[in-house]
């Protein structure tokens, strides 16, 4: 079993908004959004279609900048980094779970999972990214190509990915919206296992209720503002 590598980073939201310039006339996208995450803990986003949950959880991770307002990891204001600075945090700290996995589809589960480890300057990324690959059940498929692996196996080598950098927060946009019920329900708890054995911060996008109701916070997210906090759920 692996155990705790990373001290957990809390997330502080504060009055964050997005507006869109449109030829039309400004779109609103999110309006005044606050809300907290403690360090190690879990929080889904959940809400409709078109709702903004995914424009938040960009903004969140520092892929995307909000109009007003500031995001804060671990008492650093992301929204006040240069994009240098920003690339570099999210380098040290951030992990991400795409819903579409976002492989290179001309390298094999091991390379993949491999590429950002040596990116990284880890001395032993190979052997390292063998080690995740095991701990996810895809050992025998290491040497596999992502067109050779079925949905839940490509999910399982991106979760690998995201887990073998050590991140100290995971952002997850429909980490099982692409997958079968009983494929994701196996990664999800693939996801939870990961997330409390090394103790990282888990922010996820999903319109999935189970998996939203495992969280220790949930966040409905309705035409751009959030409409229910509930924490414990």
């Amino acid at each position: 079993m692996l155990t705790n590598t990373v001290d957990a980073s809390s997330l502080l939201v504060d009055s964050v908004s997005k507006r869109v310039e449109l030829e039309t006339g400004s779109l609103q996208v999110l309006s005044d959004i606050s809300f907290s995450v403690p360090a190690g803990g879990s929080c889904a986003l959940v809400g409709r279609s078109g709702s903004g949950k995914t424009t938040l959880l960009g903004i969140l991770a520092g892929l995307d900048n909000a109009s007003s307002g500031s995001v804060k990891i671990d008492e650093i204001n992301i929204s006040s980094l240069s994009e240098d600075e920003c690339a570099k945090l999210r380098k040290e700290r951030v992990g991400f779970v795409f819903q579409s996995f976002h492989l290179l589809d001309h390298l094999t589960a091991l390379q993949n999972v491999t590429l950002p480890l040596n990116l990284a300057g880890e001395q032993n990324a190979e052997s390292k990214a063998q080690s995740f690959l095991e701990r996810v059940g895809l050992a025998e498929r290491a040497n596999h190509l992502p067109k050779q692996l079925s949905g839940g196996e490509q999910q399982r080598v991106a979760i690998a990915r995201a887990f073998a950098c050590e991140p100290s927060i995971l952002f997850a946009d429909e980490p099982t919206g692409n997958l079968d019920s009983n494929t994701g329900h196996s990664v999800a708890n693939l996801l939870f296992e990961l997330n409390e054995e090394q103790g990282v911060t888990l922010i996820l996008v999903t319109h999935d209720d189970e998996l939203a109701n495992r969280c220790t916070q949930k966040l409905t997210i309705d035409q751009g503002a959030l409409v229910t906090h509930n924490e414990e759920v």
